[in-house]
């Protein structure tokens, strides 16, 4: 199987989870329930061009100072991996499938009300989404108090909790 990835950076830390990937195992996973058996991944990973444009410089020259930076660092911009994910990795993927589908299916079968947010649990994976730690982060750790509400602007509403 092969994924491209376009990236901002690639990091080892970025590598090393590489073996934590999710969606490639959930793609693994549906590949053996076809009889399809992939014996490794090939990651092509692209990292994303960080120049930008000079003042006075036209879109074409801009373009064609990108073109010749991918043509002069390719070993910059671009990396491939191979990675081998075992039965054992996709049984687990599978056991973590089955019980996140076990906890969603209690939650809208049990919740009052399944569309308010506040009957969810937390998803702690989007934390540090986009690269930056989300705005809120603060209010998951501490709950609301005294130094967390100077924070937020908290709006009056039946479907939010306080």
């Amino acid at each position: 199987m092969v994924d491209h990835k376009v990236i901002s950076n690639i990091g080892e830390s970025y590598l090393e989870k590489l073996s934590l990937d999710g969606q490639m195992r959930g793609y693994i996973l549906g590949a053996n329930s076809l009889g399809l058996k992939p014996k490794r991944v090939v990651y092509n990973l692209i990292r994303k061009c960080k120049l930008r444009k000079k003042s006075g410089e036209g879109l074409e020259e801009f373009c064609k100072r990108i073109e010749q930076d991918y043509l002069d660092r390719p070993d910059f911009y671009f990396q491939r991996e191979e990675l081998r994910f075992s039965k054992a990795d996709v049984e687990a993927f599978e056991h973590d499938l089955r019980k996140t589908h076990e906890q969603y299916d209690h939650i809208i079968t049990s919740a009052a009300d399944p569309l308010d947010p506040w009957e969810w649990p937390c998803n702690d994976d989007a934390c540090d989404d986009y690269h930056r730690t989300c705005e809120f982060f603060p209010l998951c750790i501490q709950g609301l108090d005294i130094g967390t509400s100077k924070l937020y602007t908290q709006r009056n509403s039946k479907k939010h909790r306080s």
